[in-house]
């Protein structure tokens, strides 16, 4: 059977781990405290009114850590490690590209994991396989949250892999929410002008509230740049050098890129694979000339 034929029939299913860093101990030697902010203190006492004692004046309440919970430094790595040794338990190995993949052979057939935190994307030519698999992770995890399908929402991306061998990645609710978010009405062909690389230290610099709103909107640039709308990488990159000192021209800058958003919102990112395992790609880089 040929690789392209093994992509065009593979099923994908996205699954969810509940509580993922509740999973990982917190290590024998390490004794860790954090204060909990209000809303999760009054759902403690609502829990159970024992904690009532341990509230504070201000509403938190201070607890020491047997498992590994969101907001602690180091929770993620302990997260890393516990699914790591989970994976292996079922004969899984660490891709040697990227750590956060997973590959194992079962049946001559290769089943293959993404790990984002608590979100697995796992792909397999056997159905059979797959399931087994999913079997085995919940015997370790408890109940997963699964989505089966060859459209699958991951990440704010949504891959699409229903046409045969290709794969198409659109971020189109992401970028509605952005546009809604950033109140965009009007449209631009391009999504930067020639004066992209010009830094005017005249112009009035923007208050912290904007320049706060402007950081914010040039990080969710950048996730979408990354992931669906490589179009927009070479403006988002720039606006990225001008967050801790933001003016009113930068904000104008900015205001293009999501311009040039609301007029192509229908653009997708495709993937398509030959049967000589060539990808093709484009760079658009100043090579470091700009700046």
């Amino acid at each position: 059977m040929n690789c392209r034929r093994k992509i065009d029939e593979a099923q994908y299913v996205v699954q969810v781990i509940p509580g993922a860093y509740l999973h990982a101990k917190m290590p024998t030697d390490c004794v860790a405290h954090m204060r909990l902010y209000k809303y999760l203190s009054n759902i403690m006492i609502q829990l159970s009114n024992h904690y009532a004692k341990y509230l504070n004046d201000d509403g938190t309440i201070a607890v020491r850590l047997d498992n590994a919970l969101y907001g602690w430094v180091q929770s993620s790595k302990l997260w890393y490690d516990r699914l790591c040794e989970a994976l292996y338990e079922i004969g899984h190995t660490v891709n040697a590209e990227d750590k956060c993949v997973f590959n194992k052979m079962a049946s001559s057939n290769q089943i293959t994991i993404c790990v984002h935190v608590d979100d697995l994307l796992m792909t397999c030519i056997d159905q059979k396989v797959m399931n087994s698999e999913i079997e085995k992770l919940e015997e370790i995890f408890g109940s997963l949250s699964v989505s089966y399908g060859k459209m699958q929402n991951y990440r704010g991306m949504v891959f699409d892999f229903t046409t045969e061998g290709t794969v198409v990645v659109e971020m189109k609710n992401y970028m509605e929410e952005l546009l809604e978010y950033t109140e965009t009405k009007t449209s631009a062909p391009t999504p930067a002008e020639v004066n992209l690389f010009d830094v005017n230290y005249k112009n009035e610099l923007l208050s912290d509230v904007e320049r706060a709103k402007f950081h914010t909107v040039v990080a969710k640039l950048l996730y979408l740049a990354k992931r669906a709308r490589p179009d927009i990488l070479l403006a988002t990159s720039y606006l990225t050098t001008r967050v801790t000192r933001a003016t009113e021209g930068d904000l104008e800058k900015l205001s293009r890129c999501l311009e040039y958003l609301n007029g192509t919102k229908n653009i997708t990112l495709r993937l398509d694979g030959s049967d000589n395992y060539t990808v093709t790609v484009y760079v658009d880089a100043s090579y470091g000339i700009c700046g």
